[in-house]
Formats: structure tokens, sequence, C-alpha cells
């Protein structure tokens, strides 16, 4: 919101002050027939209203509808402009009718309209407009003379003004407030109006901020809510234009008060001026300064304190906080108590025990009951109970405690001489720092990760004889071994053994190192040999034909590849189906319960051996025959024993190794055996 130089007068509030009138500006025809503008330009197109046809051509016109922006500014509808400007260019600009300012597109044309006169620079002469007639005759123009101007008249044409400073001779715009109007004072500087108050007449009805600013302050020319003590009611004095609690010499206070560094008091009620200005209270002791009928006196007592002897000369005399005889209050006294002073502590009666005795049942009517230098129950304090077999003198256990087992006494106190550092295996032997009493005896204490088992660190993680907890020792299964993993024990079979009730049964011994050979002989190359085909190596599972079994195979050897069709494939290893071409170099693991065949040599055929080392897990049922097979077809031919560099294959720990197996071999290790539940 736009706010008027006059303090808190609102956009709103000034153009109330010019409300607007049907009626052009207060004037004499002759004054308004001398201020009318020359000018034949035809003013630029602005939507206003023309002046009033009573106006004559050379009266301001007195605008009612909407103005246009000008300056940054909108003035609101139906305000009665004091200026307007002529022959504007472009024509969407216009006089502010706020401001008094001229937007620049105004160029010189601007007029200023000050009480029904038009006063600027004239414009240039364009033509007689088609419907101005005749030029009204303004009469001769009075000529001010050497000696300056001696009333208005001389002015009627004066570019500086209309009003003569009979003082100085020279023409100006304005001379006194009444040449401005309302709301504007006559600037004595630059003899013109500026918008602001000249008198009080013009802050009426004004205010800032809700506050009512009525009086005119001619120094700064804004409305303000004082300017003189004059202006402020009794009691007050105007600080800052404004009207606040105070009084002096020229102010006076009302009546039954006085004025007592600047302010109002009433002296017969204030501590600070009792009786007369300057005349302070003094603060009795625990309380606060009181002025009764311009006497000092007592006032109210301090928190905590009273006033129990009802003397105003010694204050409130008495911190009921801790008096044991106004505790809390005047006239509550604290009663006494068996071996103990009676107390007063936040305003409660409490006591305190005498040398020697305690409060131990914590009841207050028997006092301090206990006398804590001979009571072997509370010796030395409440609690504080001597063993049996001891007394106490002077509030300490005296004589060696009767102590029950494994407890031994030592001096005047039980201890367990198995862990007792200072009493380790017996009383008064200490332990050195480094070391900790265990059954009796001084050592080391245990690395991290270990306990003391005994007279023995040990991990219970991993020690078979204290696993998981000391003593716990695994128990080995017949005919196997037993070792502890993360605390709990773990009972091993030998391999081709399973564990069954407690116990290793041999189920598949037999199966471990069984293994086939085809050797190389004549005729042969570098690249395949006659071979001779052994017997088929063949063995049967031990155990019940009801129960089945997990077997879990290692199988390494050299071999050339073989691609089979119908089955499962899982690398070399080859579940069911048949071989995919010719009946040539088949090797295979062969179970009769249930029936199923193994491939070992899976893979796409080349011209060269591979090496084979894996293992595999074989479902079957005890009694089972397990067959390892190799059959090289009608020809009795094979590849010899290259890789593809050329290089004979050897098989890290498996015989021949470190040499090479001249041929091809396959050999079958049991890994372990697990009964299936």
């Amino acid at each position: 919101m736009f706010h008027h130089p006059i303090k808190g007068l609102t956009l709103s509030a000034l153009l109330a002050l010019a409300a607007c009138s049907s009626e052009p500006p207060t004037t004499s025809p002759d004054a308004a027939a001398q201020d009318a503008p020359t000018s034949d330009t035809p003013a630029a197109s602005m939507d206003v209203p023309a002046a009033p046809d009573d106006a004559g051509p050379s009266t301001c016109a007195t605008l009612c509808s909407a103005l246009v922006p000008c300056a940054g500014e909108i003035v609101g509808s139906r305000a009665q402009c004091e200026g307007t400007c002529a022959a504007l260019a472009p024509p969407a600009a216009c006089f502010s009718c706020v401001q008094r300012l001229c937007d620049a597109s105004c160029s010189a044309a601007c007029l200023e309209c000050i009480r029904g006169g038009c006063f600027g620079e004239p414009q240039p002469d364009s033509g007689a407009p088609d419907d101005a007639g005749p030029p009204v005759d303004s009469g001769a123009p009075v000529d001010a003379g050497p000696g300056g101007c001696r009333s208005n008249d001389d002015c009627a044409d004066s570019d500086d003004g209309r009003f003569c400073n009979t003082t100085t001779g020279a023409c100006a715009r304005c001379v006194t407030r009444s040449d401005c109007g309302t709301g504007r004072y006559c600037d004595a500087v630059m003899n013109r109006c500026e918008y602001g108050c000249g008198a009080d007449a013009d802050c009426e009805g004004t205010s800032f901020f809700g506050t009512p600013t009525p009086r005119c302050d001619t120094a700064t020319n804004r409305c303000e809510s004082c300017v003189t003590d004059a202006h402020c009611a009794a009691g007050q004095v105007c600080t800052g234009n404004r009207c606040v609690a105070g009084c002096s010499a020229s102010r006076p206070c009302p009546s039954g008060a006085a004025c007592c560094a600047g302010a109002c008091v009433d002296t017969t009620a204030s501590a600070a001026h009792c009786g007369a200005c300057g005349m302070a209270c003094p603060a009795p002791a625990g309380a606060t300064a009181s002025c009764r009928a311009g006497a000092c006196g007592l006032g109210a007592c301090m928190p905590g304190r009273a006033d129990c002897d009802r003397g105003a000369a010694n204050g409130c005399e008495v911190d009921t906080a801790t008096s044991v005889t106004d505790c809390g209050a005047c006239g509550t006294a604290c009663p006494s108590r068996p071996n103990a002073a009676p107390a007063c502590a936040a305003g409660s009666c409490g006591f305190t025990c005498g040398a020697g005795f305690a409060d131990c049942d914590r009841g207050a009517a028997n006092g301090c009951e206990v006398d804590v230098r001979s009571s072997a129950a509370h010796c030395g304090g409440c609690g504080r109970a001597c063993l049996p077999g001891q007394s106490c003198a002077a509030g300490a256990c005296t004589g060696t405690p009767t102590c029950a087992a494994p407890l031994t006494g030592c001096g005047t106190t039980c201890v367990d001489v198995r862990i007792d550092r200072a009493n380790c295996g017996t009383c008064g032997n200490g332990c050195p720092p480094s070391l900790i009493c265990v059954a009796g005896a001084c050592l080391p204490t245990c690395a991290t990760g270990t306990v003391r088992c005994g007279a023995l660190c040990v991990d219970t993680r991993t020690d078979a004889a204290n696993c998981g907890a000391c003593g716990n020792a695994c128990v080995a299964p017949a005919g196997g071994s037993a070792s502890c993993a993360a605390g709990s024990c773990v009972g091993a079979c030998p391999a081709g053994h399973a564990l069954e009730g407690g116990a290793c049964v041999d189920v598949a011994a037999s199966l471990s190192g069984l293994r086939w050979e085809l050797p190389c002989r004549a005729p042969r190359s570098t690249v395949a040999c006659a071979t001779t085909v052994p017997a088929q190596p063949t063995t049967t599972l031990s155990g019940s034909s009801a129960r089945q079994y997990d077997l879990v195979l290692r199988f390494r050897g050299v071999v050339e590849r073989k691609a089979y069709s119908g089955g499962a494939a899982d690398g070399p290893w080859y579940v069911g189906g048949s071989p995919a071409s010719n009946p040539y170099n088949i090797y295979s693991l062969t179970t009769s319960s249930p029936a199923q065949t193994y491939y070992v040599n899976a893979g796409p055929q080349g011209e060269v051996c591979v090496a084979i080392d894996f293992v595999r897990t074989v479902r079957v049922n005890g009694g089972s025959r397990v067959q390892l097979n190799a059959s090289t077809g009608t020809d009795a031919n094979q590849l010899t024993n290259r890789d593809a560099a050329g290089q004979a294959i050897v098989v890290p720990g498996i015989a021949p190794a470190p040499s090479a197996y001249d041929g091809q071999f396959v050999q079958m290790d049991v890994v372990s055996v697990t009964p299936v539940p």
C-alpha cells in the first residue's frame, strides 16, 4: 500500500481528502481565466471526462473516472485530480494526481493545477483546433514593474507562480499554507506546494497503525499523535511524537500524585518514594519493602521466610525451611526422638541420629533404635551383620567366623580358598597380579579363545576332551574316531564304512581302489595303439538290501572322450542313456540295485586323451553289485596317452605318478558312505 508523506495517510485516505466533486476547484472567474493553459496543441486521448461545461476553457478539469497508471502509481476511481497533462506522447502517459510527478513521456507538457490555476510550460502552437472557437480574452496582464509584484494580480501570467510574495516582490507558486489547500503545505524555500500537513486541520481523521495522529508537526510536515506536552492527557508527556506516562515542571501530575524523577508517583504507597520523592523504604530482613500512608513498613515475606514474632523491626526473622521450632510454618515445632536430635529440612520435620546410633527400621516413632557400636546385626552401620561366631566391638566385627563349607574362615571373613586370589589354597596366600586362583593354585590367565578346565587352558570349540564345556569328552564310535567341531562331538568312520547304531559298519570298503587299465601294445603309433581289455572289476556292497546308502565316489584317470545321448549330462559324468554313435571306448559304472549306468568319459570325441578327476554321489541299496566297466568294441584299439600338446598325461596322487601311465585307466575311490534316513 502506498503511504502519503503525511504519516500513516494511505492512498485511499488521501483520495478521501480529495473526494470527487462535480464542481471544479474553487477559484475566481478571473483567476480561472488567467490560469488556463494557452497551448493550441490538442491533448492526447485519455479515458477521462472533460472539464465541466461551466468551468470554461481555461479552468482545470475535475477528474472523476478511473485514472490509468502513471509513474508506477494507480489512482483509484472517483478521485479529484488536481493536475493534468496536455498533448501527451505517447497517449498512454498521464499525470499522477497523488505525487504530482510527470511521467517521462510527458516531456514538458505537464501543467500543474493548484487550487484552480494551471501552470507549466506552454506547448508549441499546433494550430487552432477545429472546434476551439475564438480565443477568450483574459485581459491585459498587469506589469509587475521593476519593483516586483505588489499583489497576486501582478503574477497572473508569471511562469514562476500566480501568488505574490510581497516581502521579496517575487511571484511564487505559493506564499502561505492557504495557497496550497488541504493536505498540502507551502515549502518556504522552494515557494511551492508540497504534500504533507501544514496545520492540525490537515491531520483530522488520520492514524498510524490504528493510533490517531491528529497533530501536525510543522517541522517535518507529518501527522503525529502529539507535538507538545499540551497535546497529551494529564500524567503524560510528548516524547518522540508519542504520549507516554510522565511529568515535568510544566506538566504536573494529576491531583494526588507527585512528579518524582519524571514519573507520577503516589508517595503514600510507593516504596521508592514513600512520603516524598527520593525517600526509599529499606527492605527488612527476609521481606520486601512496603509503604503505607506515606510511612515505611514490613512488606511480604520472601519464600521460606515468616514473621513469627509479629515484629516489623526484625522483618521475617524465621527460616521455616530449617527452623525446628517453626518448621514449615510459625509454631510448628519438630518433636524429639530417642537417641536423636530434632531436625527441619525443606520445611518438614525429621531427626538426626546421635553418635553411635542409627535408625535401621526406618521408623520415626522409636528414633535411632540401634547402637551400631555393639550390634552384631548392624555392626558399624545398618545391615552390616557379623558372621557366625563373631561379635561387634566399637562398630567392627571381631573373632574368627564359623564358615559353612566350602568356605573357610580367614581373619574376620569367610572365603573360598579355591578361587580367592588373596587366600589361594590357604588363608593369606595371595596370588601375584599376573596369576589367578584356580582350584586353590595360582595359575596364569588363559589366552583369548580358551577357558580354564582344571589346571589347563583349552579351546572348548575343538578340544575332544572338553567339547563345548569342561569335562564333556567326545566318545568315538566302534571302529571309528571322534573329534570336536564348533563345540559339538563328531564321529568319523574309515573309508567305505557307515556310522550305524554308534558303530562303523563296512558297507563299501571293497569299492575303494576299484580300477581298470587298458595298456598300450603293438601295433602302435603316436596317436593310437592296440590294447587288451581286462576283466571288469566288480564288488558287492554290504548291508541290508532294505537300506539305501549315499556313496560319495571319486573318479581319476586318463581317458578318451565319447558322446552319449538319452541321459543327463554333468561334465564327464553322464547318467543313463547310451553311446551316441559307435560302440568303441565305452567307460562306465553300473549298479544292480537300483539298476543304473553312469558313464565317466562323457564329452566331445577327439584325437587326444584327457585327465579326469571328479566326485559324484551315487545312491544304492545294501547288497547291490557295483561294476567298473571299460569296452573298446571289436577293434581292441585306443588312443595313446597324449594331450593336445602331444605330452603324456600324469594324474597326481595316483599310481604310477609321478610317471605317466602308458595307456588309459580309471580308478574309483570311496570318499564317504552315509545311510539314507
